[in-house]
């Protein structure tokens, strides 16, 4: 069964592109809601992961609309593949239900020690970073 999630930040905006986009690729049911990604409590989306099957496959229109942070989408993808179902990004061509997709999906995925080491410092770091490189030198002519 392809299971489809749809997400807004606010309830100014409109499900209507995503819910159509998943009705257009033949989602079975589609779960929609209205809340930021960056809240921990999102009714539909644990309703959803709780009715999953084996052979479900959740499908998003932008691996964003389930999740704003990184380690955030690979826990919701972890519960996904718990519940015997696949994921599947329509944006970035990610398919977890195929041993290519699973690849591209974990290149996403540092590991342990990393996330541990850098964590915290990855956004000073890009910070830095952009500071230092924001603006190409200025050419001279000689």
């Amino acid at each position: 069964m392809i299971i489809g999630y749809a997400r807004v930040s606010t309830e100014d905006q409109h499900l209507d592109v995503q819910t159509s986009a998943l009705e257009a690729i033949g989602a079975d049911r589609i779960f929609a809601e209205k809340v930021s990604g960056t809240k921990k409590s999102r009714p539909e989306l644990d309703r959803m992961i709780e009715q999953l099957r084996n052979g479900d496959v959740v499908v998003v229109t932008k691996y964003d609309r389930l999740s704003r942070s990184l380690q955030d989408l690979l826990n919701i993808v972890e519960a996904v593949g718990a519940q015997g179902a696949g994921f599947r990004s329509l944006a970035e061509d990610i398919d977890t239900t195929t041993p290519a997709g699973r690849l591209v999906f974990h290149v996403f995925e540092p590991p342990p020690v990393c996330r541990r080491a850098f964590g915290s410092n990855v956004k000073r770091l890009y910070q830095e970073y952009s500071g230092l490189h924001s603006r190409p030198p200025r050419l001279r002519l000689v």
